[in-house]
């Protein structure tokens, strides 16, 4: 997923130029829709692997106080959650119902990450500096959330069934 949208982001930042056709960019839409749809059915299942192997992503709320544990389970829904507002950042659509359940803190829950309500003055009408804005975070979080992903599976303990 990452690559493809990598590709789409480049093909967009270079969109003006001659040797981007419109068959070029309709092809690289329907190859990013097909990737996201590849990326949602496995990621959906890694996410069962990883909870399986690590423990579920649980979160408990009590008054102020809120624990999260699992940071392999936590950080992997991160990488998923900033890869699908990458996909819908790149077609140039924010529907505010992915603004507001991809946002940190959703149902108390780490999600993307970002508060993202905050890159749109009007997410009906994204303007190409705000999308801008928001891709160039997306990409930093995600290499940060790649890294601590790696860091989590390395340091959290693998669950042993009996």
């Amino acid at each position: 997923m990452w690559i493809t949208c990598q590709h789409a982001w480049r093909l967009l930042r270079n969109g003006d130029s001659e040797s981007t056709t419109d068959d070029t960019k309709s092809a690289t839409f329907a190859l990013l829709n097909e990737t996201y749809l590849k990326f949602s059915a496995d990621a959906a299942a890694l996410a069962t692997v990883l909870g399986a192997r690590y423990g579920v992503e649980e979160t408990e709320s009590t008054g102020q106080t809120t624990s999260t544990r699992s940071r392999v389970s936590v950080t992997w829904h991160q990488i998923r959650d900033l890869m699908t507002i990458y996909y819908y950042n790149l077609l140039g659509r924010m529907p505010e119902e992915l603004l507001k359940t991809y946002s940190q803190g959703y149902k108390e829950k780490r999600h993307s990450g970002l508060e993202l309500r905050r890159f749109f003055a009007d997410p009906a009408k994204p303007k190409s500096e705000e999308l801008t804005d928001l891709r160039e975070t997306i990409v930093l979080e995600y290499l940060k959330a790649l890294e601590d992903l790696t860091t989590a599976m390395m340091k959290d303990r693998i669950k042993v069934s009996r």
